[in-house]
């Protein structure tokens, strides 16, 4: 477990610490389904780590936390006509640590978690690469900030083959999403292309599936690529996959073409990334 995945978890103590204040004080339902979206923050955090459940961690979340609002809404109509409701309604407002109404301290605790997040988009990953890249050149560099990401690319003019890893700090998203993600790669092999055979090339998107990678499910789109030369009609293949690899809350995109004479070598080099 990383700093990250810790970040993540402690984002359920200021909702903790908000709900269970409140519930003290005025033991109404509402404050109780709070205090269930808080402890679901922290619980949820470790089965994702664990690969049990995914995206929908997050739906979950944000269905108890609009229960939370709409259980406010209907029962606060029913209250108002209540003379006991009134009268108690007034009285529990709570000694925070700073001078703020409950309203304020909840959008203060609403500030603190979206900081939290920031964080935890912040903070550094653990780059996939390979260990033993003979036959490619290797070059690693940091691809972008927010979210954190770092970028391994391997060429190799014998066989005339590209691989880019890029390693991206993230929360689980849905397999649909993954596959707007490989847009990521995609423009970095397109480059190669043209840098390699000197000019543009038809990219045909042959087959798009989901497959699974070391034990993780992965978005897959293959597409052949078309050149013309002076010698008649060239091709290759491209391949584009992305996963989120749970055990370090980063998803992994990894892009790779290769000709026809060069698929040994570079299935070789990719069947050897790291996470």
């Amino acid at each position: 477990m990383n700093l990250a995945i810790l970040i993540m978890m402690l984002t359920a103590l200021p909702v903790l610490y908000y709900y269970y204040c409140l519930y003290q004080v005025n033991e109404k339902t509402k404050y109780l389904i709070g205090l269930l979206a808080g402890l679901w923050a922290f619980i949820g955090v470790l089965l994702v780590y664990k690969g049990i459940i995914g995206f929908s961690y997050f739906i979950i979340y944000i269905v108890l936390t609009i229960i939370v609002y709409i259980y406010d809404l209907v029962m606060g109509r029913v209250e108002e006509y209540e003379e006991e409701d009134e009268e108690e309604y007034g009285e529990y407002e709570v000694e925070w640590p700073i001078d703020v109404s409950n309203v304020m301290m909840g959008i203060s605790v609403l500030i603190v978690v979206l900081l939290m997040y920031f964080a935890f988009f912040l903070t550094s990953v653990s780059p996939a690469r390979v260990d033993d890249p003979t036959g490619f050149d290797e070059k690693g560099e940091t691809y972008k900030r927010l979210p954190n990401a770092y970028k391994y690319e391997y060429k190799s003019a014998l066989h005339r083959a590209y691989v880019v890893v890029i390693t991206v700090r993230s929360i689980p998203f849905t397999t649909g999403f993954y596959e707007s993600a490989l847009d990521r790669a995609r423009p970095y092999i397109e480059d190669y292309i043209k840098e390699e055979y000197n000019q543009d090339a038809t990219l045909e998107l042959r087959d798009e599936d989901t497959v699974e990678i070391d034990g993780h499910d992965a978005a897959q789109q293959t597409y052949d690529v078309y050149w013309r030369t002076v010698m008649g009609q060239k091709s290759a293949v491209m391949v584009l996959q992305a996963f989120f690899y749970h055990e370090d809350f980063e998803t992994i995109i990894i892009g790779y073409v290769y000709p026809p004479e060069g698929k040994d070598a570079t299935l070789g080099l990719v069947g050897k990334i790291e996470c």
